[in-house]
């Protein structure tokens, strides 16, 4: 019967959420708090030759 307030207690738990549902104030790590992801999307759609020619 408790098994759906047993996984969102264990969900919030995961995410560091407290029983309010609001985050917890964590100190960021200055390793990993720091990094940014660089978009590498292409700047251009490729073109239907260059998709079949990946096939």
């Amino acid at each position: 019967k408790n098994t759906m307030a047993q996984m969102v207690k264990a969900i919030r738990m995961i995410l560091g959420m407290d029983n309010f549902g609001a985050a917890q104030n964590r100190p960021v790590d200055p390793v990993y708090g720091s990094i940014e992801v660089e978009d590498d999307a292409p700047a251009r759609k490729p073109s239907l030759e260059e998709i079949d020619a990946l096939e």
